[in-house]
Parts: structure tokens; C-alpha cells; sequence
């Protein structure tokens, strides 16, 4: 798994990734960074698992672990404006959270540091605190470039200069040098970022890009399982391109497998059983790490998964979804809390599919993605879901 941290101050963002299945090590500066905050804000939608430790925040993003060390370094610059902004969207609550050195996040320290709702001890009432995002310094900053001294940031004018440099054999052997070995880094982040790419799926492709490949790579396996399991094709191909939209036969940083994305620790030694529309019989199989790590096995489990939430949510399509990524436990909790609110029973709301109100009650505190339903069917034909 590739791990980024952070670094700066007011004059200058770099960036470290250490991979630590190679043991592999590299910083990146300027534009570098930029390109690879550019890659984190192209998948915005995958963050997930935001903490604080002390003031330092992390997330996951697929296969990436990210770190930004002292936040307050950095939630003004339009860089990395993007991660506040899912913080916010999502109206996302930080919980206390006891660290390795046994020390818990202070919930003050959290208000100041990133500004999220919460309710006060003392009068028990809701306190809003928000933070703005300043033009950033860097664009009143054209006559400055950034050099690098001993790994000490220092500020030197831009200065153009028409006068004539003396050339000799050993300033000529020392350019030839540091060309060779500017050459090098250069490859080697350019491995680095397609790397990157590669563990978030499939890069910056657009939505109906991502469909694409997804269609095009896997679109026969999924198809296959699909008719096996009485499933929409279709829905299962959506599922895939949000879930990964590319096969990797690693264990990702969420502890899931995937292009189904199968959850290891959930599945790993134990067994699934749905109805298979080939045999007309009920089928089971043994699921195994390393049996998921095969694309075919990986996708036949998924489509048997799905199958297994559509029975247990009463064949409710968009609460199956939900499911597929939240789970049935929490999906239950998200229609009794809606169906509590109307004056309604659960089994009125689970069994009418048109009503979707229900989704208006999902939120941050659940596990996983509020908006996955939105997320998924943003794949699917513009004809609309089968229901």
C-alpha cells in the first residue's frame, strides 16, 4: 500500500510517498504535489475514513493511506480546499478516537482545527463553526519561484539574465550529471503516479469512460454471473465501476478485495448460498482469500452477495444497493428511522420500491457511503433502474 504525507508551510507544499510492499521512497515538490493533489481531487468521491490524530488528518482513498500533518497549515490553501470540502459535504462528525501513544482527539481541538457541527455540553444546543478558503498565496506570487537548499525551503527571485556563463569540461560533466540523475527522479515519479492511478482503478477517466472499461474489460464475466444469479446485468456492471472499476488481486487499505471490492474480514473462511438460475438449485461456495483474488471467482461472489441483499431487503432494489456497501444491519436502521418518522411500518416502506424517502436519512454516522445509491446508478442507462 502506498502512503502520502504531506508537508509545508506557507511558502512551500512537498510530498513523500514510501510504498511499503517495495519498500520504496519518494518526495515530490511543486509540481509534482500538484499533480498528485490532482489525483486525490479526480477521486474525491472515494475518501473515506477521515481521523484526527492530534492535528494531523488522515484518510483512505482506495489503496492510498494520506496523511496532512497540522491541518491548520493547510485548509487555506485552494490545493487541497477539495478534502475540506468533502468534510463538509458530508457533514462529517469526528469521533474520539484513542491513538496508538493511548491519546484521545479533544473534540475542542477539533472545532478549532476543522470547523465541523456539533452539539455544545454546556446548553446543549447547536454550534456552527465553519472555516473560509482564501485566494492562495501563489497567485499573487509570479515574481517568486521556490529553490531547495539542504531540504530547507528558501524564497529566490525569478530573475532573467541575458549574461554569458563560462562553460568548462567539468561544469559540462557536472550538468550531464545532474541532467542523468533529473532524469531518473523523473521516471521514477512518473512510475510512482501511475501507480497511484492504477490503485485508484482507472484514473481520470470520465464517468461513461470508467462504464467503458469496466464493460469492455469484464463486461462477459459480469454478464455471465449476472444471468447465473438472476441479476441486471447492467446494475451489476454499475456496482463494479463505482466499487473499483478494476480488478487488483490485493488487499486494499479498506480491507477489501477486488473489482467487487469483497470485504476480506467479513468473507474470508466462510461460505455464500444463492439460487442459481443455471441449475435450478441453491448453490454454495467457500470463499477464500486467495480464491478472490481471481477476477472470475472475485465477480461470481459479488453477484451471489447481491443476490443475498435483494432476498433480505425484499427484492428492493435501491435498498439492495445501499446494502452492497453499507450492509443489510444499517440499511434496516436507516427505514425504521424513516418509516418512524411518516407513521409508517417497515415492511410498508420495504416492500413499495417507488418509496425512496428513506434515502434522505442516510448520513455519515452509518458506515460507508451515504450517497452510494446516487454513486452506483450514475452508471447505469439513462432508461432507469429495473425494479
Amino acid at each position: 500500500m502506498e502512503n502520502i504525507k504531506f508537508y509545508g508551510n506557507k511558502n512551500s507544499v512537498s510530498a513523500t510517498i514510501f510504498d511499503d510492499r517495495t519498500g520504496t521512497f519518494s518526495q515530490f515538490f511543486d509540481s509534482d504535489t500538484d499533480s498528485l493533489l490532482d489525483i486525490l481531487n479526480r477521486h474525491r468521491n472515494n475518501i473515506e475514513k477521515f481521523y484526527l490524530s492530534g492535528k494531523n488528518l488522515h484518510f483512505k482513498i482506495e489503496g492510498l493511506s494520506v496523511e496532512i500533518p497540522n491541518i491548520k497549515e493547510f485548509k487555506n490553501d485552494k490545493r487541497f480546499r477539495f478534502i475540506f470540502e468533502e468534510i463538509e459535504k458530508r457533514h462529517y462528525k469526528f469521533q474520539k478516537k484513542k491513538m496508538a501513544i493511548g491519546v484521545a482527539v479533544s473534540l475542542a481541538t477539533i472545532l478549532s482545527v476543522v470547523g465541523i457541527t456539533t452539539v455544545n455540553a454546556q446548553n446543549n444546543s447547536m454550534v456552527n463553526t465553519t472555516y473560509s478558503v482564501p485566494t492562495s498565496y501563489y497567485e499573487d506570487a509570479d515574481d517568486v519561484t521556490l529553490s531547495y537548499e539542504n531540504d530547507n525551503v528558501v524564497l529566490t527571485e525569478d530573475v532573467q539574465t541575458t549574461e554569458a556563463t563560462t562553460k568548462t569540461p567539468e561544469k559540462e560533466e557536472m550538468a550531464e550529471k545532474v541532467a542523468e540523475t533529473t532524469e531518473e527522479k523523473t521516471t521514477e515519479k512518473e512510475k510512482i503516479t501511475t501507480t497511484i492511478e492504477n490503485e485508484l482503478g482507472v484514473g481520470s477517466k470520465s464517468d461513461s469512460e470508467k462504464l467503458e472499461y469496466v464493460k469492455e474489460h469484464y463486461g462477459n464475466i459480469i454478464e455471465k454471473y449476472s444471468n447465473m444469479y438472476g441479476l441486471d446485468a447492467d446494475l451489476m456492471c454499475a456496482i463494479a465501476t463505482q466499487e473499483r472499476g478494476k480488478h487488483s488481486n490485493r488487499v486494499d487499505s479498506g480491507g477489501a478485495i477486488g473489482i467487487m471490492q469483497i470485504q476480506v474480514e467479513v468473507w474470508n473462511g466462510h461460505s455464500i448460498s444463492a439460487y442459481n438460475y443455471n441449475t435450478e438449485k441453491k448453490e454454495t461456495v467457500k470463499i477464500t482469500l486467495d480464491k478472490l483474488r481471481d477476477v472470475e471467482f472475485n465477480i461470481k461472489v459479488g453477484c451471489m452477495i447481491f443476490q443475498s441483499y435483494l432476498n433480505s431487503m425484499s427484492n428492493n432494489i435501491y435498498a439492495a444497493i445501499q446494502s452492497y456497501n453499507m450492509g443489510t444491519g444499517s440499511v434496516e436502521k436507516i427505514i425504521t428511522n424513516y418509516a418512524n418518522a411518516c407513521g409508517k411500518a417497515y415492511d410498508e416502506v420495504i416492500n413499495n420500491p417507488d418509496d425512496i424517502g428513506w434515502l434522505d436519512f442516510r448520513n455519515s454516522s452509518y458506515p460507508g457511503d451515504p450517497d452510494y445509491v446516487e454513486n452506483v446508478t450514475r452508471y447505469y442507462p439513462s432508461n432507469g433502474i429495473k425494479k
